[in-house]
């Protein structure tokens, strides 16, 4: 995944979290501005190992 597209899709999620929200964990729960939050969630707990430091 892009380092930018990785940090646009974090920082929408944390938008998202900040409103109270849970986080979404299926794909297609919450998608806003074009990017489908819930599989960004999944891409990232499943990928953990490969997150780089800044990320």
């Amino acid at each position: 995944m892009a380092a930018v597209m990785w940090q646009r899709c974090f920082h929408l999620v944390r938008l998202h979290l900040g409103t109270g929200a849970t986080p979404p964990t299926t794909a297609g729960e919450v998608v806003r501005q074009g990017e489908d939050r819930g599989r960004w969630v999944t891409t990232v707990q499943h990928g953990w190992d490969q997150l780089t430091g800044v990320q």
